[in-house]
């Protein structure tokens, strides 16, 4: 709606109350105090002015503000999400007589919600000298309020009653379809009071008890999600009851009050304030996704436990699993240079490398081996986890970051301490049978200079290898929540083709099997694609990307040595050494910088305190006692205990 056509005496009173953002708190007050006393006073001026204020609200529809600014739309997320993003190009038509676009229009000024929450009371003050005098004004006001927002209320109870039966909720609380479930118990209470008050004042008790019964019964259902896994659509359902009952409460917070104004001034400012962020993706993104976030957060911090060690037994099988999977990087490493020498297109050279870095990585996966780069995206959300408990536990905060630091560096020291010699006995056997370098020169010169911190993009590729090992964290995450949502291992239970070709027996275990480990899998598959193909997607757009991963450094290194390693001066020496530790510091700041903080966001955790929190607790103890860093201690120590 535009300026044109919004009532003049409704924009100049919003004009007069709004404090400049600029005026102390006392200053803005005093303002908003000042345009209700003067709504306040009599004579033919004021009353005329409330007259036609009232006039101009009375000619809206009220309802559709109620049930549907702040309230989740009733379309997928993507529906959701074009939406959005088509009013930013191109502004919804106007709506004659529709109050929720005359707000939008009337408080657009980025301050409005701010000053509107703040100045709570004296926002009262002005809707009670606007519509609680005794006049023909202020009685016309109170009627079409009170009569718009029963429609309302009906609205969203009969909304709330539908999404029981969507099948997505159906199917994890079965429950909810029943008929005299709380969600039909809250419809028909509402229906009661809305009779009961067309007859004077109601009993809203019986009401509010049937809208605590459906809190209970979303709360079980999100409880339940962290066994179960959660999706998308069953977030957004869940979010859209949880707004629909707290709009009720809202409602009838103004309906019953004695002093209704105090409530419909908190409802006002939660409206603008829904107003405000109604083209906002990064809401949208924020509020419909922060179940499932939180869900895959938590199934990688299931998984991360695994990869932290607190006493010697647990460093040493670490440091043996590291070690495995170091022989296996060099193998691959092999294979990715031999790869290198075929003339293939582009999209056949990131398949290659792609499939090469993927089945090395699920090999690894499947002997139970570590590499040691895919640690903080897991750990992370297990030190998130950690933080959730409260600052009276910090002490627990220490010790678990304590343990995964010193766990990654032994799985760093194992992965690299035989990678790098398993790639120089290959090449040194290489030359012993062919007579040639398996890298030539010209090859082994790029291999050093790809290490070199100084005179290439080392640590940027590195950063992008963090980045890559990061979202194949949350990939592992997606796939354990979708297995577990989805009941894989059920399904797979029932297809007809597996149980011919394996048998009951050999296909239950398959089927257990496969839900457990389809995170993994998914994860290792991903990670190595997604190394495949960034050197390559680069090149073809012409960007200097690549990833450089300590690892699979440390194999080119080793590669590097056996062809010019008696040529190489103290200078590509230290350039080299140096250079691989940055590679192997950088890749896992990065992930694990991401993987935190998506964590702590999903848990609704400050980040930036929440940093300062963990790194001030790992200076303290690196300080005290830096040996634990590097070796385990003799006692074993035990984890923060999961919630």
């Amino acid at each position: 709606m535009d300026e044109a056509t919004t009532p003049d005496c409704l924009r100049a009173l919003l004009a007069a109350a709004r404090p400049d953002p600029a005026l102390a708190p006392e200053a803005a007050r005093q303002r908003l105090q000042g345009v209700a006393a003067r709504l306040r006073a009599g004579g033919p001026v004021v009353e005329a002015e409330r007259a036609a204020l009232a006039d101009a609200l009375c000619a809206q529809r009220l309802r559709p503000l109620l049930t549907d600014t702040g309230i989740t739309l009733a379309v997928g997320f993507w529906g959701a999400a074009r939406q959005r993003l088509l009013r930013k190009v191109l502004p919804p038509p106007q709506r004659p007589g529709q109050l929720d676009d005359l707000l939008g229009d009337l408080f657009d000024a980025p301050s409005d919600p701010q000053w509107l929450a703040v100045h709570g009371q004296a926002v009262a003050d002005v809707l009670r000298a606007l519509a609680g005098a005794d006049d023909a004004a202020g009685r016309r006001l109170r009627t079409w309020a009170a009569a718009e927002a029963l429609e309302a209320l009906q609205v969203l109870a009969l909304r709330i009653a539908a999404l029981a039966f969507e099948p997505e909720a159906v199917r994890k609380q079965p429950a909810l379809g029943r008929l005299d479930g709380p969600f039909q118990q809250q419809l028909a209470a509402a229906g009661a009071y809305v009779q009961a008050r067309a007859g004077g004042p109601a009993d809203a008790a019986p009401l509010l008890a049937a809208l605590d019964g459906c809190e209970l019964l979303v709360a079980g259902i999100r409880a339940r999600c962290a066994s179960d896994g959660v999706s998308v659509a069953l977030t957004r359902l869940l979010l859209r009851v949880s707004q629909s009952v707290a709009r009720i409460r809202a409602v009838l917070a103004v309906l019953q009050d004695a002093d209704p104004m105090p409530a419909a001034a908190r409802l006002l400012a939660s409206l603008v304030e829904a107003e405000s962020r109604r083209d906002s993706l990064r809401d949208l993104l924020d509020s419909n996704t922060a179940l499932l976030a939180l869900q895959v957060t938590e199934c990688a911090s299931r998984t991360g436990e695994h990869y932290v060690t607190t006493d010697r037994a647990g460093w040493t099988a670490m440091l043996r699993s590291a070690l495995g999977a170091g022989a296996i990087v060099g193998a691959m490493a092999l294979a990715k240079l031999l790869l290198s020498k075929l003339a293939l297109a582009p999209a056949g050279v990131a398949l290659a490398y792609g499939l090469n870095y993927a089945l090395g990585f699920v090999v690894v996966y499947l002997l139970h081996l570590t590499i040691a780069t895919k640690q903080p995206a897991m750990t992370a959300a297990l030190i998130a986890q950690a933080l959730d408990r409260g600052r009276e536990r910090l002490q627990e905060v220490a010790d678990l970051v304590v343990h995964v630091l010193r766990s990654q560096f032994i799985a760093v020291v194992g992965n690299v301490a035989v990678a790098l010699p398993t790639a120089l006995a290959i090449g040194l056997a290489w030359a012993a049978a062919t007579g040639a370098p398996l890298a030539g020169p010209e090859k082994a010169a790029h291999l050093l200079h790809e290490l070199d911190p100084l005179h290439s993009l080392a640590l940027p590729h590195a950063a992008i290898a963090g980045v890559c090992l990061f979202l194949s964290g949350l990939v592992a995450g997606f796939y354990d929540n979708r297995a577990a949502d989805r009941d894989l291992a059920g399904r797979l239970r029932r297809h007809r083709t597996l149980r011919a070709f394996l048998g009951p027996e050999r296909l239950e275990r398959f089927a257990t099997w496969m839900a457990a480990h389809l995170g993994g899998l998914a994860s290792n598959v991903v990670l190595g694609l997604l190394l495949g193909s960034v050197g390559v997607v680069g090149a073809f757009l012409g960007l200097p990307l690549d990833i450089r991963h300590v690892t699979f450094a440390s194999a080119n290194l080793g590669f590097a040595i056996a062809a010019v390693g008696d040529t190489m001066g103290w200078q590509q020496w230290l350039a080299s050494g140096v250079g691989l530790v940055l590679i192997g510091v950088v890749n896992l700041a990065v992930s694990f910088a991401l993987a935190l903080a998506v964590a702590l966001r999903s848990r609704r955790l400050g980040l930036v305190a929440a940093e300062r929190t963990v790194t001030a607790l790992v200076w303290g103890r690196l300080r005290r006692s830096p040996r634990e860093f590097f070796l385990p201690p003799r006692a074993p120590a035990a984890l923060p205990a999961q919630r």
